[in-house]
């Protein structure tokens, strides 16, 4: 049976990165979980909202616009889903992430006048991912506002359903 050492290893700062990289191994230490998960726990007890914005952060693709439908800010669930880094779509208007966009807009326009209103709304909205892919999101959308009222930004929540949009596509074209 060996014995642990309870000697901490000296840490060096590496120049590039802001990562603690133990002086004896050359590696970044690995952390186990998430700093959401880290944060939600503390002194042995839960802060829920912390756990549940954890939560929420792991489950779904999550997106927020400006009031003029451009990206502001995305998870990496949702980049990941279609491929993408932040910088290459921040600025872009939800309707040009869309396959198909004009289409699509002209279908959307109604949802985002709601939401410059104030008002809440859903859709299932088709994007093209960078390898080619459909990419079907179930979205809810939501207007934030400033305690004085005013509309900030729009937050969309999205779950993949791109699996039972394309075999109802498929059952369509085999009606029609």
């Amino acid at each position: 049976m060996t014995q642990r050492s309870s000697k901490k290893l000296p840490v060096k700062s590496s120049a590039k990165s802001s990562a603690k990289v133990p002086a004896r191994t050359g590696k970044p230490a690995v952390r186990s979980k998430p700093v959401a998960a880290r944060t939600a726990v503390k002194g042995g007890a839960v802060n829920p909202q912390v756990a549940r914005s954890a939560l929420l952060e792991q489950m779904v693709c999550l997106a927020e616009y400006g009031m003029d439908g451009a990206l502001l800010n995305a998870n990496d669930n949702w980049l990941a889903l279609l491929g993408y880094g932040l910088d290459e779509l921040r600025g872009r208007s939800h309707a040009q992430l869309l396959d198909d966009a004009p289409a699509q807009a002209d279908a959307q326009r109604p949802l985002w006048e709601a939401l410059a209103r104030g008002e809440s709304g859903s859709s299932r909205c088709r994007y093209a991912a960078r390898d080619g892919r459909e990419v079907w999101l179930q979205c809810s959308f939501s207007p934030l506002r400033d305690k004085a009222g005013k509309l900030l930004r729009i937050v969309q929540l999205g779950v993949d359903v791109s699996g039972s949009s394309a075999e109802l596509e498929s059952v369509r074209a085999e009606l029609d």
